[in-house]
């Protein structure tokens, strides 16, 4: 009698102990299927870091006084790197500087570390760095070199960090978040972030380098992706005109940063390359259940290139025949271009692309809204959990 109370009390104990293992497994698996793994790709310079800096402002917290100053030494970085892609392309050109000018910015190709235009008291730009910066982009041999910017490597912001030198360079300066969408620091190695996108569902997102150099890393963050998110700069096809090439399913047709080159290889078309890289992850078999969403980003600068008359989309783009200067041809001709690279080895699965512009908050939280909404619900309803 005894003993077989004693083997009933103790298969009652098992009994327990697989219900609550049986129990945590269902608890882990639900709150695994709250966390969607989103790996953030894209060439060099297409925008990512600016898009996961946007997440951080619309999903978490706005950046506290001591992580804006922390910003300020990197925008001095980006100041400086720009003066010295000017000063470098000048000759390259063929453009005269005024000799008090040049003599004046002579000092700035000599720099070699951002702790030289520092001021060591107040953390601020020193005063001569300041003035022999806006001397430089006052010079009339700048306005053209920035006409010409596609012939060589300069920054997206060194517009904007110029034209807002006199702030950036008061001793009490301190970065604005605008400021810090625009600062441009090269992505090295795998950064996660995980955000709270909508009520008690969760993202996980993978950032890794763009440059050819860091994207052997990429194979190993492709397990268990539930969403893909592809990030291109829309203002790059070619200024003088490109064969259009058609090798088995790559279309080699500019359409992302089209008059610019690689920064690790100028031989390199960069939206070439986005194409490559595009065709390469829609055919990807580590993708085939991941969700993809496509940011075609810098549509500010491209929209101003269209504009301008000074790189008309015919001129690089053989096939496209809609009307020059016209940017809703231009956009309709390069979203085209990206889906139906798509469609050819994914016909069946759905497509998530939007225009954006990474550096405004307003338009960009109202295109991760939308993707964050319709993604994860698509995504959860698949799985029988909505």
């Amino acid at each position: 009698m005894g003993c077989s109370q004693s083997v009933d009390a103790a298969a009652a104990a098992d009994t327990r102990v697989s219900q609550a293992i049986e129990e945590e497994l269902k608890r882990a698996r639900r709150e695994e299927a709250m966390e969607t793994k989103c790996l953030l790709l894209g060439p060099g310079e297409s925008g990512k870091s600016t898009i996961v800096k946007q997440m951080r402002l619309v999903y978490s917290s706005p950046y506290t006084t001591a992580e804006l100053l922390s910003f300020r030494e990197t925008i001095f970085s980006n100041l400086l790197q720009s003066a010295q892609s000017l000063l470098s392309s000048f000759s390259a050109l063929k453009i005269r500087l005024p000799a008090d000018v040049k003599e004046e910015t002579r000092w700035l190709r000599e720099v070699d570390e951002t702790e030289e235009v520092v001021d060591p008291e107040t953390g601020g730009l020193r005063s001569e760095a300041a003035q022999a910066l806006g001397r430089l982009w006052e010079a009339e041999g700048t306005k053209e070199a920035m006409r010409r910017s596609a012939e060589f490597q300069l920054n997206d912001s060194a517009e904007y960090f110029f034209t807002h030198l006199a702030r950036i360079a008061s001793p009490s300066y301190l970065p604005t978040e605008e400021d810090v969408l625009r600062t441009r620091v090269r992505s090295i190695g795998v950064v996660e972030q995980t955000f709270e996108v909508l009520k008690g569902r969760k993202l996980r997102v993978v950032d890794v380098g763009g440059q050819r150099s860091e994207r052997k890393k990429w194979v190993h963050q492709f397990e268990n992706i539930g969403m893909l998110l592809y990030a291109l700069s829309c203002p790059s096809f070619p200024e003088q005109p490109r064969p259009t090439l058609i090798v088995g399913r790559r279309f080699v047709v500019a359409v992302s940063e089209y008059n610019q080159t690689l920064f690790e290889d100028s031989r390199q078309n960069r939206l070439d390359e986005s194409l490559e890289l595009w065709e390469m992850i829609s055919a990807s078999r580590w993708f085939r259940r991941s969700t993809f969403v496509l940011f075609l980003n810098k549509t500010d600068i491209f929209e101003r290139k269209i504009l301008s008359g000074f790189a008309p989309l015919a001129a690089s783009v053989p096939n496209y025949r809609g009307p020059p200067s016209n940017v809703a041809a231009a956009k309709s001709y390069m979203l085209d271009t990206f889906t139906a690279l798509y469609k050819q080895h994914t016909p069946e699965r759905a497509l998530f692309a939007h225009f954006t512009q990474a550096t405004d908050k307003v338009s960009t939280q109202v295109v991760l809204g939308a993707v964050m909404t319709g993604v994860l619900t698509s995504t959860l309803q698949e799985m029988g959990l909505l």
